[in-house]
C-alpha cells in the first residue's frame, strides 16, 4: 500500500486554492469592467456570490473532514508508538536491576 506524502498533498492543495482564487479574482475584475447598468450588475454579483459561498462552504467542509480524519490517524499512530516505547522501556527495566530511586 502506498503512503501519501503530506508535503505533496499540501502543495497540490495550495495549487488548487491558488487557481481557484485566481479565477474568482479574474471573474470579479471582468464583472467590474463590463459595461452594464448598476441594477444588472448588482443582480449578477448577488447570484455569483451565492454560488461562490455555497461552493466555498462545501470545499471547507470537505477539507475539514480530511484534516480531522488525518489528525485522528496521526494521533492513533502516535499512541501506538508511545505504548510500544513504554513496553520496551519496562522490559529493559525488568532485565537490568536498577536502584529503587530510578524505578
Amino acid at each position: 500500500m502506498e503512503t501519501k506524502n503530506p508535503k505533496k498533498l499540501l502543495s497540490s492543495a495550495l495549487v488548487f486554492a491558488s487557481v481557484f482564487m485566481g479565477s474568482i479574482m479574474g471573474a470579479g475584475i471582468t464583472m467590474l469592467s463590463s459595461p452594464t447598468s448598476g441594477k444588472e450588475f448588482r443582480k449578477k454579483i448577488k447570484g455569483t456570490f451565492s454560488v461562490l459561498k455555497s461552493s466555498v462552504d462545501e470545499q471547507f467542509d470537505t477539507a475539514s473532514l480530511i484534516v480531522i480524519e488525518n489528525s485522528a490517524q496521526v494521533i492513533t499512530k502516535t499512541k501506538i508508538r508511545v505504548g510500544d516505547f513504554n513496553s520496551y522501556l519496562s522490559k529493559i527495566k525488568e532485565k537490568i536491576k536498577l536502584p529503587p530511586l530510578i524505578k
